[in-house]
């Protein structure tokens, strides 16, 4: 094989040889230089302008999947170095224009149709006319470089992205803040059956949104700062199964569990392990419920779903696996990216699955999936062993569905024609002021206060407060956090160094579900409880009148 990067003929007497005869001197050097080659850490090639392969090196054989470089270049593959025919054209084409060598990174097809990932650097073995006979060059494998870069520019999109949705969530939850408020204001009164189904649909609704708010808050926070217990994973995966189990026996899917036998401790905060095991089993049963629709019930296909926990090397492993249709290897690279999703408009925003990776890569923990259409699909979350148990263990936290489930309790007792209770009075009358730059917010935190018999003021924006602090004092101020010109944690501040403050009580208010009211510098606040929009009043009321 010639080869532009073949090393300067040596003559074999210099290395060692007995004859100097020209002839030897040269057969030598050829047998030399395919020694080099074949022995080289680096993919070897030669192919004609049609892609055909005519030779290769071991090195190269064994990247793209073959026993040797016979069983690849009889394997008919004219294309196996390029990641298309116009790829190979266009380098072709460089070639032809004169060019003495060109670099390409390119996506190379295994034998096993899996993707490599390959930098080719190729030159050209012309005819006496200049014409281009055959291609030659080396094959660099970058697929782990390849992947960290990606796993570099995936956390730049991301991050651009977390700044992006931390805003926008913002000014949503101001607008569901007052939507649900009122709704709740007005479901506190009597109302025909038919105003408060529609009242209690829009509060529904209205909560449906701020949860899609707060998961696209935690893609952009990544769930950092929050607060981890020790949580037996097998535990939460039965508490998930068992809330799924029926629905999926009503779709004849079979269900089962095997869980570590003994307790899998991992350190977590135990609502967000529920949202991952329960993001995924869902999703393996729609899967499966999906396959469903596409097969004959007399194929003997059983649809079946399978759950379990082991530890295993100082790690807990989480596995959730269906026998549904699979995922197309294309679309596997995607399915962690928000919004992306194979569902019909309106079956799913497409979070689910970036919320999973990145609450278990704030965890500390990886998530893994293998899936081929037509075959098993199967998750497989790996998560720091927190070790034996303790003497005593917090039981994992109520499920995140708690808010919808009172929802359906309220309706079903509005429904069988039962008055809404007549809410009580505040123990004691308070001075309240609310600082607000939304007017909305304002009018909602104000009218509702009022009706409870608390004196309040509101201000729209820190300079205004002030102004009012300095006339009178205050029992309790609530503030937003984020404001324009002077925020919430610096009037907190400018406001304590007043007298009339010494006793008042301060709530900050945010758009922004995972906020922490102190970072560095803000030591002086992070006293301060914060409160989310969209507001649940009663646990708002509760907060103010310290119950």
């Amino acid at each position: 094989m010639t080869s532009p990067y073949s090393p300067t003929p040596v003559p074999i007497a210099a290395r060692g040889g007995t004859t100097g005869h020209p002839a030897d001197t040269f057969q030598g050097s050829e047998a030399w230089t395919r020694a080099l080659i074949d022995r080289a850490g680096f993919g070897v090639f030669r192919c004609t302008a049609d892609g055909t392969l005519v030779d290769v090196n071991a090195a190269l054989a064994t990247m793209l999947g073959f026993s040797d470089p016979g069983a690849l270049k009889a394997s008919g593959l004219s294309d196996t170095l390029w990641s298309s025919r116009e790829e190979r054209e266009r380098c072709l084409a460089e070639l032809e224009s004169g060019a003495r060598e060109t670099s390409h990174d390119v996506q190379a097809r295994r034998r096993d149709g899996s993707v490599l990932h390959l930098r080719l650097s190729v030159t050209a073995d012309r005819d006496g006319r200049g014409r281009v006979r055959f291609v030659e060059g080396i094959a660099e494998n970058i697929t782990e470089r390849e992947r960290r870069e990606e796993v570099v520019r995936r956390g730049e999109r991301m991050a651009a992205l977390g700044r992006t949705l931390a805003g926008v969530a913002h000014e949503i939850n101001n607008p569901l803040a007052a939507i649900s408020g009122f709704a709740q204001i007005l479901l506190k009164r009597e109302q025909p059956a038919e105003d408060r189904h529609a009242l209690e649909t829009m509060l529904h609704e209205a909560r449906r949104a701020a949860r899609i708010v707060k998961d696209l808050l935690a893609i952009a926070r990544r769930q950092e700062g929050t607060e981890r217990v020790r949580v037996d994973a097998s535990a939460v995966v039965s508490y998930i199964v068992d809330t799924q189990r029926y629905a999926m026996e009503t779709r004849g899917i079979r269900a089962s569990v095997q869980l570590a036998t003994a307790p899998a401790w991992v350190l977590v905060d135990p609502a967000q392990l529920e949202q991952v095991v329960l993001n995924l089993v869902v999703n393996a049963r729609q899967a499966l419920e999906s396959g469903l629709e596409r097969r004959h019930e007399d194929d003997g296909w059983i649809p079946s779903l399978g759950v379990g926990t082991r530890v295993e090397d100082e790690q807990v492993l989480i596995e959730v696996a269906d026998n549904g249709p699979g995922i197309p290897v294309r679309d596997l690279p995607r399915i962690w990216e928000p919004f992306w999703t194979t569902r019909e408009e309106g079956e799913g925003s497409g979070l689910g699955l970036s919320v999973v990776h990145g609450i278990i890569g704030a965890l500390g923990g990886t998530i893994d999936v293998s899936s081929a259409p037509g075959q098993a699909t199967r998750f497989t979350v790996s998560l720091p062993y927190a070790g034996p148990a303790p003497s005593s263990v917090p039981e994992p936290a109520a499920s995140a569905d708690a808010a919808d489930l009172a929802d359906l309790a309220d309706h079903a007792a509005s429904a069988d024609g039962e008055a809404p209770q007549p809410q009580p009075q505040a123990p004691r009358p308070l001075d309240i002021l609310v600082v607000d730059d939304e007017s909305v917010i304002r009018e909602l935190l104000s009218r509702f206060l009022a009706r409870r018999g608390h004196a309040v003021l509101a201000a729209v924006n820190g300079e205004h407060a002030l102004r009012l602090a300095e006339q009178g004092s205050f029992d309790v101020v609530i503030s937003d956090l984020h404001m324009p010109g002077m925020d919430g944690r610096a009037l907190i501040r400018r406001l304590r160094l007043l007298p009339s403050t010494a006793r008042t009580r301060f709530f900050l208010s945010t758009g922004d579900a995972v906020a922490s009211p102190g970072r560095p510098g803000d030591e002086d606040t992070a006293d301060v409880e914060v409160v989310t929009k969209p507001y649940d009043v009663d646990a708002l009321v509760d907060l103010v009148e310290g119950r």
